[in-house]
């Protein structure tokens, strides 16, 4: 097929905002994760990790094309049944099973009233597609499924927009006060109302996240993904610029890595008790590796966002996202393999989360390379929220309608390509109001200075590896009925042992951290 200008556009734009949700901050600690593996092993899993997030999406995108079709042969199938068994007995149990599966029906009817006016290519064989896990979990498993399932998601949401929410709260007064640093070194910094850190995130949210928030569509948010990307590539071409200079400071004696304080006033050292080693290991598996897996299996989060990136993509078939997907997570694994190998092979065994602090001791041009990095990767977190806003909202959303049918039904994209008068209106209240309140909410939170770590470290855990692996693996074999002979299905429930496996041990590891550091 020939694709138009406008195919290109579409595409790209999609690619930006699937690559925009998996790379956040998170690049900036992978240094620490190839330093606490050794470089063969870190490649190895990186690479592992890869296959299992394009495998999984790409589940996650097939469930959403098949699922209303399972659904309507599963009901025929059911009526068949019953129809041939009937006796008075039976009667009272074919009302209990039709009752069970109500809630599935009218959800596909619920998206087919939506769908069978407008393009065609909304349907795959006479099928409508689903715009969300919960829609898919609803329709394989029922209402328990779908809340688990949405509670799920909104834990790793919420979680995800506080902490970019809580970097920009301390990043921005750094980057404000390096600004103006590097054009009057003596200027009066202390007592500024840019040291404000709860400031900057008001007007973030005022000047820019408020507005990217009231797109209708995900994938004008394309643009901001591009000049975020840009920003995170020239963040890692400057961490492979500086490895010569960096690593050559190693030889030097007396290397004490400093880094500044908030204040930007005291020299603080790094405490490391090592003997520092000018060399990478190929090899450095410990038990600090166990921790280090955990953060790079959830550096290719991305599945929560796929289906709504997935209703914005023209003639939305799974070829088509497939596309998406690769074009998304190839270039990903480069920078992060990159980012991570360089950031270690420059700071050697010194390397720390906190990588951009790492660089102040460069005393030539430190402060600056910091405001630098900070500038380049809050570009890149800021344009990151409004993207996991979207799923959000509707996971809330559905979440509202689930427990108050009465609520309006969440808003589908697909509304918003009916012609007019066919449809319903678009919901601007609702819209416009859950968007407020999940702002205002993550606002207080994160200002409120309140010591969140256990639950965010436990809403990464749960939800990173049900939402990644358990989830998707779970809906493909439900509709695949349990089948594991097939090459698809036998690693899809390898997949899903692996996930349940993860789940349990990463909150292990968590719950063991936080009561250790508590002693």
């Amino acid at each position: 097929m020939n694709w138009t200008v406008a195919d290109w556009l579409n595409y790209f734009s999609s690619v930006f905002n699937l690559l925009n949700v998996a790379i956040g901050s998170g690049i900036i600690g992978l240094g620490s994760v190839a330093a606490n593996m050794g470089i063969i092993p870190y490649m190895v899993f990186n690479v592992l990790v890869v296959a299992i997030s394009i495998f999984t999406l790409n589940l996650v995108c097939k469930s959403a094309t098949r699922v209303y079709k399972w659904e309507a042969e599963n009901n025929a199938n059911e009526m068949q049944k019953l129809n041939s068994t009937l006796d008075d007995e039976m009667n009272d149990d074919c009302e209990d099973i039709m009752e069970s599966r109500h809630d599935h029906i009218m959800t596909s009817l619920e998206h087919i009233k939506i769908t069978e006016f407008g393009n065609d290519e909304l349907k795959r064989k006479d099928h409508p597609i689903a715009y969300s896990y919960e829609d898919i979990a609803c329709v394989l498993f029922g209402k328990k499924v779908l809340i688990m399932n949405n509670i799920c998601i909104l834990f790793y949401l919420f979680s995800c927009i506080c902490s970019y929410m809580t970097l920009i709260k301390d990043t921005m007064p750094d980057i404000a006060i390096g600004i103006v640093k590097m054009f009057n070194e003596e200027a009066e910094i202390t007592n500024q109302w840019y040291n404000n850190g709860t400031l900057w995130l008001f007007l973030v949210f005022l000047l820019i996240l408020f507005p990217l928030g009231c797109c209708k569509r995900i994938d004008f948010l394309g643009f901001t993904s591009a000049i975020g990307m840009f920003a995170m590539g020239t963040f890692v071409v400057m961490i492979v610029a500086k490895q010569p200079e960096v690593a050559g400071m190693c030889e030097d004696p007396g290397i004490d890595y400093p880094f500044r304080n908030k204040n930007n006033s005291d020299i603080i050292k790094f405490n490391h008790n090592i003997t520092t080693e000018c060399e990478v290991k190929f090899v450095n598996l410990s038990s600090q590796s166990i921790f280090s897996a955990g953060i790079l299996i959830f550096a290719y989060m991305s599945h929560c966002n796929v289906l709504a990136i997935f209703a914005e993509v023209k003639t939305r078939s799974l070829e088509r996202m497939n596309k998406v997907i690769y074009g998304a997570l190839i270039p990903c694994t480069v920078l992060y393999m990159t980012a991570a190998i360089f950031a270690y092979s420059s700071f050697f065994n010194h390397t720390q989360p906190q990588l951009i602090q790492l660089y102040s001791f460069i005393h030539t041009d430190g402060s600056n390379a910091i405001t630098v990095c900070n500038i380049l990767v809050m570009t890149c977190i800021i344009f990151s929220i409004p993207l996991a806003l979207y799923p959000a909202r509707s996971t809330l959303w559905k979440l509202i309608h689930t427990f108050m049918p009465s609520f309006p039904a969440p808003f589908v994209p697909a509304e918003l390509d009916l012609p007019r008068g066919k449809g319903r209106p678009f919901p601007a209240a609702i819209f416009y109001t859950l968007m407020v309140s999940i702002y205002l909410f993550v606002f207080c939170v994160v200002v409120s200075n309140a010591d969140f770590g256990l639950f965010l470290a436990l809403a990464g855990a749960v939800s990173g590896s049900t939402v990644i692996m358990i989830f998707p693996t779970m809906f493909h074999l439900k509709m695949e009925n349990w089948d594991y002979k097939s090459f698809d299905n036998f690693c899809a429930f390898i997949i899903l042992i692996f996930g349940v496996f993860i789940l349990f041990g990463n909150t292990s590891l968590v719950l063991y951290k936080e009561l250790s550091a508590s002693e």
